[in-house]
């Protein structure tokens, strides 16, 4: 009896071990912050730039994981980043990105199983002016992610994020990574 007791138990635990891992394993989401975020931390960072803290994030996320399709990597990364959406998704983002006035983009934190990977803008299709650091636009079924507009500051110090390798890790393992 008490060997059969004891593989209950194992299995029991075992199954638990799987659902927990699933549970906070591969989630990439996307946080708005809560207003408590600093901007250019150091006179070496690029103006646009920022590296959201957890703290900095709102309490629920405004994109979850299962709205998240797939990730697609251009070769070049000069290049957009194309985070595929479900259609629902895009549109709510688009909807928040039109009432965005053009000077005072939205920063969000692309967070990967509850860690910040790095912070972004969103603005709308009509804004001019320029960012030096990752801004993203909403179109149908995609947020696209530029890599600054007219130029990029990505340094040694502070490369493109956009290809950080939890990120990586987690659409690959998943199966939801697209490579251009």
């Amino acid at each position: 009896m008490k060997p059969i007791f004891a593989s209950l138990v194992f299995t029991v635990l075992s199954l638990a071990s799987i659902a927990q891992t699933k549970d906070t394993c591969c989630h990439v989401e996307i946080y708005l912050l809560n207003g408590t975020y600093t901007f250019r931390p150091d006179n070496s960072s690029p103006i646009g730039y920022f590296m959201p803290l957890r703290a900095y994030l709102a309490d629920t996320p405004l994109v979850h994981d299962d709205e998240v399709l797939a990730y697609e990597v251009p070769r070049d990364s000069t290049q957009p980043y194309y985070l595929n959406l479900k259609e629902s998704t895009a549109k709510r983002l688009d909807s928040i990105a039109k009432k965005i006035l053009p000077s005072h983009p939205l920063p969000f934190a692309v967070v990967v199983d509850g860690v910040p990977v790095y912070g972004a803008y969103l603005w709308n299709i009509f804004s001019s002016y320029g960012c030096d650091w990752i801004f993203a636009i909403p179109f149908p079924g995609r947020l696209v992610l530029y890599p600054g507009v007219p130029h990029y500051c990505f340094t040694v110090t502070h490369p493109d994020p956009r290809n950080n390798s939890r990120l990586m890790d987690r659409f690959q393992k998943t199966y939801r990574i697209i490579n251009h």
